[in-house]
């Protein structure tokens, strides 16, 4: 949340579900919600930062689960220390992957329902849902990087071939944008004009390129990293950051990666969509220890 002052950030601990909020111009740190919501493994925040929808990782689970939950203000003769609690309410059971708006104001579940892949536009708490549409898909990674473009990427694996997808939010109608590629994963830009796109098998050819949808081509970065570790900007739409591994780990990719087999030292580079310029942002470790 940014202020006319200052930027204000918000976030979970992902052992005990406590909420959290820090200025960037100051050091304390204020504890909002002490309710207790164990192993939130990732959330989305609405517009007003009051709401988020979270993966809840349950004791016996093998897949988490979706919750919509809200900081509502605690009356002042309560003993709580933290000015409000967490209420809520499951997401339905289906949704196995979903995606917010890019005002924050609404949300895209997409559920498996019965082996068939159905989507569906909600307001932010996932009520007044409606669907748009319906495919034999069911195993994807999904993100709203604009207005008219959800992203839907089949999850990648080096044993298979990977496709982009852009859907309309209004229409439901499907538009095809990379694929097949093996070990496929993506992240589109805030404005849909640019991808980045990782195609891997193991660490010594584990691609990353900057592909523009309106030219139909990509461009090798230079950089070898998994698009999941990149993030594009938002004052700068055609720029893009990556964590990138400081030097090359053994590993299928990015199956190791995601089942927690491998781990990297990462630096920070940024790269130029249009340009292809490459530069090195920051080291987050120091090799002498």
């Amino acid at each position: 949340m940014v202020t006319a002052s200052t930027t204000v950030v918000e976030w979970i601990d992902r052992g005990r579900g406590n909420i959290y909020q820090a200025n960037e111009d100051s050091l304390p740190i204020a504890t909002l919600s002490n309710t207790l919501v164990p192993r939130m493994y990732e959330s989305v925040w609405n517009k007003g930062l009051t709401a988020f929808i979270g993966s809840l990782l349950q004791d016996g689970d093998t897949a988490p689960s979706a919750v919509y939950a809200a900081l509502i203000p605690q009356a002042t003769s309560t003993v709580s220390l933290t000015p409000f609690e967490l209420r809520g309410k499951n997401l339905p059971s289906t949704v196995v992957a979903y995606a917010a708006s890019p005002d924050k104001t609404r949300l895209f579940m997409f559920a498996d329902e019965n082996g068939t892949g159905v989507g569906y536009i909600s307001t932010f708490d996932g009520n007044t849902v409606t669907k748009i549409f319906t495919t034999p898909l069911t195993q994807v990674n999904v993100d709203w990087p604009s207005n008219n473009i959800i992203a839907i990427t089949t999850k990648g694996s080096a044993s298979y071939s990977g496709y982009l997808y852009f859907v309309d939010p209004k229409t439901g109608k499907w538009t095809k944008v990379l694929g097949p590629v093996t070990g496929l994963s993506t992240a589109v830009s805030h404005d849909g004009k640019y991808v980045l796109a990782s195609l891997t098998g193991n660490s010594s050819n584990v691609l990353t390129s900057i592909y523009s949808v309106a030219k139909g081509a990509g461009t090798d970065t230079g950089i070898r990293t998994l698009a999941d570790k990149c993030a594009w900007g938002n004052f700068y739409q055609d720029v893009v950051y990556c964590a990138v591994p400081a030097s090359p780990v053994s590993g299928t990719y990015p199956d190791d990666w995601y089942s927690g087999a491998i781990s990297t030292n990462d630096k920070i580079w940024q790269v130029d969509a249009p340009t292809g310029e490459v530069k090195l942002i920051s080291s987050l470790f120091r090799p002498d220890g």
